[in-house]
């Protein structure tokens, strides 16, 4: 790669990216409270979550993504090194059809287990936190709009974002 992120960039990453698979894992907690069924695969799963964010194909390009959002989320101008782009692209791509948790890992969403639902809700409930907006919203607006679910997946998906909306 001819552009290699700098020594903070590479902090930045591992320290929120750690900071984004603590609370998935504190959300799966959550859910397996009320869904007990689950509550053996899912904590394996927490255990495991965003792993390959790590690999040699998604590191670098995550650092950089990482590094992009920092800046605007926090309403500052940044532009990418020419190509970082694409190759962001490209690593997003791998990281959601390799994870059972991102329905495009599936041929159809309505294909994922309860246990793929809930670590893809725990996810969700991960990010909501960090950024400080709806997971309702989110849930309503994008993971049901741009996915084929099952009425059955769609009960279980708010049954557990309602579970969110429980806490203090």
């Amino acid at each position: 790669m001819k552009y290699q992120p700098t020594q903070e960039m590479i902090d930045f990453y591992k320290k929120r990216t750690q900071e984004h698979i603590d609370r998935v894992r504190e959300a799966i907690k959550t859910i397996v409270k009320s869904f007990p069924e689950l509550k053996q695969e899912l904590l394996i799963r927490g255990e495991h979550h965003d792993e390959s964010k790590y690999s040699v194909q998604e590191q670098t390009p995550y650092i950089w993504l990482t590094w992009y959002y920092k800046h605007k989320n926090a309403g500052i101008p940044y532009t990418s090194p020419p190509g970082i782009k694409e190759l962001a692209k490209e690593a997003s791509n791998i990281h959601v059809k390799t994870n059972r948790h991102h329905p495009q890992a599936h041929e159809k969403a309505s294909n994922m287990s309860n246990v793929d639902i809930g670590e893809m809700v725990a996810d969700h409930a991960a990010m909501s936190r960090e950024l400080n907006n709806s997971l309702r919203e989110w849930t309503k607006n994008n993971t049901l709009p741009k996915n084929e679910f099952t009425p059955i997946q769609e009960k279980l998906i708010w049954e557990m974002v309602s579970l969110f909306e429980q806490e203090p």
